[in-house]
């Protein structure tokens, strides 16, 4: 009987050692499966962020190229009412269509930083490369960048280079073409 009951005791120190083992291989698996589901997260969390942004500035570029182009329009208009007028309508509505622009501090060599209030460091880079005219005689394209960040610092690295197209007035086609 005392046979019995030693081996019996052994049986319980191998299954409570066995336990500990099996425990301690499996919490460390646990725990790096969390631990990567938490990184990407946050990493989803930051593309999201970085996304909102980019639409941000995207959706600020167009909004100040509609105002800009529709006061550069009704400037235009004006002074082709003014029978000293003698200038290039196409050449003038350029021109103070990218001066309406940098009026929205947007041009190449100063690019704006709206920062969004609710989370610091957010920020995004917007500004404009070139305006030229589009393949019709009736548009503008513009070609700017919008360049998103989660902090402090701005790389070019995570620039986008997009065009917008500003379409002319329909009574701006009636006088002459662009030179």
């Amino acid at each position: 009987m005392w046979r019995r009951l030693k081996s019996t005791n052994g049986y319980a120190m191998i299954v409570v050692l066995l336990t500990i083992t099996v425990v301690g291989i499996m919490v460390p698996i646990l725990f790096m499966n969390v631990f990567n589901a938490d990184r990407q997260f946050e990493k989803t969390e930051e593309d999201l962020q970085i996304l909102k942004l980019r639409e941000m500035g995207n959706k600020y570029m167009a909004e100040a190229a509609d105002q800009s182009s529709d006061e550069a329009a009704d400037i235009i208009q004006e002074r082709l009412h003014d029978p000293e007028y003698d200038g290039n309508p196409a050449n003038d509505f350029k021109q103070v269509f990218e001066a309406r622009l940098k009026s929205h501090k947007l041009n190449p060599e100063y690019t704006i930083y709206a920062r969004n209030e609710k989370q610091d460091g957010q920020q995004v880079k917007v500004g404009w490369e070139d305006i030229r005219w589009g393949e019709t005689e009736d548009e503008l394209v513009i070609t700017y960048y919008v360049i998103p960040s989660l902090t402090d610092n701005i790389t070019m690295e995570e620039r986008q280079t997009s065009t917008y197209h500003i379409n002319l007035p329909e009574w701006f086609l009636t006088y002459e073409t662009r030179g």
